[in-house]
Order: structure tokens, then C-alpha cells, then sequence
């Protein structure tokens, strides 16, 4: 399983790289042209870094300073992990989050406190009448 993972991450990573040198090399020919300012703020004079939105369609890109590439990021990671926890369904979760061992010491820990310190005998007849 983890063989595949690790073969899938190489494809994805793979996919990215031909899409960044096909970006750089469209600018290069000057099939594109690298734009001075952000396309989402519209700050200029520094920085501007291509987004893709979609791997399978190079050219197809954004242009964006590193602060808004970081918030589409990071609001991309946010609906992922979303979607995921939609998709995900929810283990059963034990009685208070404990194990049958811990519910059975809590349990005898409470016919303690309710019978006021009784002794063993008195324990074990409390514990019958339940």
C-alpha cells in the first residue's frame, strides 16, 4: 500500500514539473507574458509567481504574489480537509472515551463512593443488585 502511495505522490509531483517548465518555457518563447502586478490584489513591484488550477491545463494559470498563492492555498487545504471529514465516516466512539477495563473500574469506583466506604462483602451485593 504504501509502495503505491509513494508511486502516486512521484506521477503527482511529475505532473506539477512538467506544468511549472512548460510555464517558464511559454514565457521564455513569449507565448505568455509575466504580468508586474498580482491578478488577485493587484499589488505590484514585487514578486509574481504562477497558480495552477488545474495540472492538465498549463497555460491555463493565475498570476499572484506569494501572499495570495499562500491564501488560495491555504483555502484550498481548507476545503480538502473538509470534504474529507464529510466523506469520512465517524468511528464509534466509547463510553467516554474510555475502554470496557476503564468503564468497569469506573463503574466499581462509583458503587464505592455509594455505598460510603462499605467493605468487600457489602461490594459484591451491591454489584448482585445491579
Amino acid at each position: 500500500m504504501n509502495e503505491l502511495l509513494v508511486d502516486m505522490a512521484e506521477i503527482v509531483n511529475l505532473i506539477k514539473w512538467r506544468a511549472r517548465q512548460r510555464v517558464r518555457q511559454a514565457v521564455k518563447d513569449g507565448l505568455l507574458i509575466k504580468p508586474d502586478y498580482c491578478e488577485v490584489c493587484g499589488n505590484g513591484g514585487g514578486r509574481i509567481e504562477h497558480h495552477h488550477s488545474d495540472y492538465f491545463r498549463p497555460l491555463d494559470i493565475l498570476w499572484v504574489c506569494p501572499k495570495c498563492q499562500r491564501n488560495i492555498h491555504r483555502h484550498i487545504r481548507r476545503l480538502i480537509k473538509t470534504k474529507v471529514n464529510e466523506l469520512m465516516p465517524k468511528p464509534p466512539r466509547a463510553r467516554h472515551g474510555r475502554g470496557k477495563a476503564d468503564d468497569l473500574q469506573a463503574r466499581n469506583r462509583g458503587l464505592q463512593k455509594r455505598a460510603g466506604g462499605a467493605d468487600q462483602a457489602a461490594m459484591i451485593e451491591l454489584r448482585g443488585l445491579l
